[in-house]
């Protein structure tokens, strides 16, 4: 038996994921506190590291958040040289002082800020949306070649030009029904965020994730899930 126990109180909300009674996953998050996994904030540079090809980019926290240069390129080419992968050095791209939309790719440690990356990704349940990115990738968990066929030809034809999406593995067997209706839902996401960036002062916060009960409702319930 596979299930999902949700746990919540004043304090903190904790889910865990069993297979057959052997706990597989546990999350947890604290009352005001949360991960900034996935947030998408109005930076601005504060420093430019030619040495270490990266910079470090103010968004409103106590420590910067760090950016390597190869997480700089979905923002350059459509935002500053239209480029793609241009390979140009991070002292050629970014100043210090210039606005720069980033996502944060890992929390704060330590004396260690974000880490920061241009590659914006908005999850749903079927698919991951890459809205400055065309590539179509797939769950490695969906081993059926005919099925990864399938899914590849229908979302080449439904995806919109520029952008591109990483099929998840709850999209297995799933109709273009399903697909549609979320696709737009992520893109019209992303489109309040670009509405948000021209207005946004630096540290504004763009876009939050869904707190841990909902992230485990979107992530992990399936069909495979027998109580919760």
């Amino acid at each position: 038996m596979n299930q999902v126990i949700i746990n919540t109180n004043k304090f903190k909300t904790r889910a865990a994921v069993l297979e057959n009674g052997k706990v597989m996953e546990v999350h947890i998050e604290r009352e005001g506190e949360g991960t900034l996994n996935g947030n998408i904030y109005k930076g601005k540079v504060a420093n430019v590291l030619p040495g270490m090809e990266s910079a470090f980019v103010n968004i409103g926290l106590e420590k910067n958040g760090f950016l390597y240069v190869k997480d700089l390129r979905d923002f350059e080419e459509k935002y500053l040289t239209g480029i793609v992968n241009s390979g140009k050095p991070i002292e050629e791209l970014l100043n210090v002082g210039d606005d720069v939309v980033v996502q944060v790719l890992s929390d704060p440690r330590g004396s260690k800020g974000a880490r920061v990356t241009t590659h914006y990704t908005i999850p749903g349940k079927f698919l991951v949306l890459m809205p400055n990115n065309n590539h179509i990738a797939i769950s490695k968990k969906i081993k059926n070649e005919i099925e990864r066929e399938r899914l590849e030809k229908l979302f080449s034809e439904i995806v919109p030009e520029g952008m591109g999406v990483i099929i998840r593995t709850a999209a297995e067997g799933k109709s273009i029904y399903h697909f549609e209706k979320e696709l737009q839902y992520l893109i019209k996401k992303w489109e309040e965020i670009e509405i948000k960036i021209k207005k946004a002062k630096t540290g504004e916060l763009l876009y939050k994730d869904n707190g841990i009960v909902s992230k485990v409702l979107r992530d992990i319930i399936g069909n495979d899930i027998d109580e919760i």
